[in-house]
């Protein structure tokens, strides 16, 4: 049995126990364990070798260049940012406001797919001049929802002001890109920029951490809001682990 068998038998047996299992949260991580533990008897790792290897990585491959977004994708989510300034910055009250991308797209850690992360940095002087309360950062964030509720380019516009970083949700009409706006988020900034650094120094970890967010993506464990991962601990954990590979 070649080793891709195994694997896609094992998935496909995993992903049947998962949907017809009733008690998931009980049951499935046993199952799990029980299908890893007799993949391994079937499979020892004394066979691994780069011939056995080779198709795994192959399309690994495959699914990495699925995932990388085109130069219009990358387009898009620019025209976004701009049309944003542009309909801030129209009002008096929030002349100055600068909208600064972060998250993955900042990090260039982005799918085809991916969403975007804004932030609005408030001007160093005026009436919303940091530093921004939770109260403060909610007002402003409903000046700029009855901005966009206004704009045919803009649609589902919600505002969440009782999460622990209040957030306005929008999706771009056109190219059906969501987004998630927010204020003064510097810390998300730096982070963003320190996995951009990290991945340009090393070409084996973009490549890594688009696969492990998919893998998460499609096993449901990475929503913080659910209890599970978010996009910054599992990049944390490609990067934790290349640390330890040559």
């Amino acid at each position: 049995m070649e080793f891709s068998d195994v694997l896609v038998v094992d998935n496909d047996r995993l992903a049947n126990l998962a949907l017809n299992d009733e008690d998931v949260p009980y049951g499935v991580d046993v199952q799990a364990h029980e299908l890893e533990l007799q993949q391994q008897r079937e499979f020892p790792s004394s066979a691994w070798n780069d011939i056995a290897a080779f198709p795994l990585e192959c399309l690994l491959n495959d699914i990495v260049l699925a995932l990388q977004p085109t130069n219009d994708d990358y387009a898009k989510r620019l025209e976004i940012v701009q049309l944003l300034s542009n309909m801030i910055n129209s009002l008096e009250g929030l002349r100055g406001v600068a909208v600064v991308p972060f998250g993955s797209f900042e990090s260039k850690l982005y799918t085809r797919w991916g969403d975007l992360d804004l932030s609005l940095e408030l001007p160093e002087c005026g009436k919303w001049s940091p530093p921004a309360g939770k109260k403060k950062k909610v007002k402003v964030l409903r000046l700029v929802q009855h901005i966009l509720i206004k704009q045919g380019e803009i649609c589902n516009v919600q505002l969440i002001p009782h999460a622990r970083v209040p957030l306005l949700t929008f999706k771009n009409t056109f190219s059906g890109i969501s987004c998630d706006l927010s204020i003064d988020n510097g810390v998300a900034l730096l982070k963003s920029r320190l996995l951009r650094w990290i991945s340009d120094m090393d070409p084996r970890c973009r490549s890594l951490i688009f696969l492990v967010k998919c893998w998460a993506k499609a096993h449901c464990i990475n929503n913080a809001k659910l209890g599970t991962l978010n996009s910054f601990a599992l990049c944390l954990l490609v990067v934790f682990h290349l640390q330890y590979r040559r």
